[in-house]
């Protein structure tokens, strides 16, 4: 090991990967971008050289031999945490890492204490930590009985998204619904050797359905191989879509309510250390925050932390080179967004009501307060633009469902809580655990 280690990045067509590219280069560490087609955002990059071919992440069948293959031979040193499933492949590959920068990630039971929603549920209500009533069913029988004693509506989550990573939830309102809804996942072959670990993964949890009428808090942030914070950050959803099991396309600041210290606790007793996003979210009528999930990892809204001054791809880099630097209190960057479904959604809510106005003026409203886009730099201009296009590239993942949502969308209702700007403003009653 040198004593500047390289990091092995995946995923390179995430736009929170692209964050971490950009981070890496201008701190000037050593990095080698990987992606099993050549065709890919972060090869648009100026600060990328070549990417290098790998097998699919997705194929259980090829890439952990690939990757122990890859480690042993020193092609790289570290594995940057950008997704789930390449969390999950550190988790079982971290014996293959020196120890001296293995101590800088989790522990394997720790990620797949929060990898499994099953055991994390079970991890939190061990740590005393409050998170949503969860059932683990495993047969109809066992799902009906569940959503009987929650009370219709329920969520339907999958257990993991190391399998069916885009797969974000269903809402299920009647027991007719359960039956027709809940069933076993079938993955392909590639996948489905994972399953000889974890057969019950292909079943979904029964979870209680929170509806969004208060706001749903992130913290983010990274913690130093001792646990010492290295960076906390709080951000609040401002919309997402689609409404009912939607990703965010606006966030604003939230360092100003405590939660990021709150976060950076939770954090710290399911990881120990390294990067983290925990989201919460609060029943209608109680102030507890109810925490809904943790990543480990990078995340969407990664260049807004970044906006706010809060470099954590480059705090964590440093802690493992021993230069542990806590960063300076975040600026405020009121909003962030995700230009893509953003304007596709509000564009068909304008276009096809109701609450044409009311929309309108919300969409000018975010634009004036909008600080830090998704994946846009204007020094790395030529990849800003081909993320932007990759997202749109894919409509039935990013188009229709917004379409679909905002045909359907209910009227918006009062949320005092929730700021744009500073601005109270309204947003849709929909989950989004």
């Amino acid at each position: 090991m040198s004593a500047r280690p390289c990091v092995g990045i995946f995923d390179a067509n995430y736009a929170s990967t692209l964050a971490v590219v950009r981070s890496l280069a201008r701190m000037g560490a050593p990095f080698k971008v990987y992606h099993h087609h050549k065709r890919c955002v972060s090869a648009l990059s100026r600060y990328v050289d070549t990417v290098r071919p790998s097998p699919f992440l997705d194929d259980y069948t090829r890439f952990p031999d690939w990757l122990n293959n890859q480690l042993d031979e020193g092609a790289f040193d570290l594995i940057m945490p950008t997704s789930d499933v390449v969390c999950f492949h550190i988790a079982n590959t971290l014996d293959r890492i020196d120890p001296a920068l293995a101590k800088h990630y989790p522990t394997r039971d720790a990620y797949l204490d929060v990898l499994f929603k099953d055991r994390f549920a079970l991890r939190c209500n061990a740590l005393g930590i409050p998170t949503p009533l969860t059932f683990e069913p495993k047969s109809l029988d066992d799902a009906l009985a569940a959503a009987d004693t929650l009370g219709y509506p329920v969520l339907l989550k999958p257990r993991s998204h190391v399998l069916m990573r885009h797969f974000r939830g269903q809402v299920v309102e009647s027991p007719e619904q359960m039956r027709k809804h809940f069933a076993p996942y079938q993955p392909p072959p590639v996948e489905a050797a994972v399953l000889r670990d974890y057969p019950d993964m292909v079943w979904p949890l029964v979870q209680e359905f929170i509806p969004r009428v208060k706001q749903q808090m992130s913290g983010s942030g990274a913690l130093a191989q001792d646990g010492q914070s290295l960076a906390a950050n709080a951000t609040v959803k401002v919309d997402q879509s689609p409404s009912f099991m939607g990703t965010g396309i606006a966030f604003a600041d939230a360092n100003h309510t405590g939660f990021a210290r709150t976060a950076a606790d939770g954090a710290r007793k399911l990881l120990g250390r390294g990067l983290y996003e925990l989201e919460a979210l609060s029943r209608p009528g109680s102030d507890e925050q109810l925490v809904i999930d943790v990543n480990p990892r990078v995340f969407l809204q990664m260049e807004f932390d970044l906006a706010r001054g809060s470099d954590l791809p480059a705090l964590w880099y440093q802690d493992v080179c021993g230069q542990t630097t806590p960063a300076a209190p975040p600026k405020r960057c009121p909003v962030w967004i995700d230009p893509a479904p953003l304007l596709v959604t509000y564009a068909t809510r304008i276009v096809t009501g109701p609450h044409r106005w009311f929309f309108l003026k919300r969409l000018a409203k975010l634009l004036r307060n909008t600080r830090a886009v998704s994946a846009f730099d204007w020094r790395d201009l030529i990849a800003s633009i081909g993320c932007f296009v990759w997202t749109i590239r894919y409509p039935q993942t990013f188009i229709r469902p917004h379409i679909r949502e905002a045909r359907t969308a209910h009227a918006p209702i009062e949320t005092p809580n929730q700021t744009v700007g500073g601005t109270a403003h309204r947003s849709s009653a929909r989950s989004d655990q």
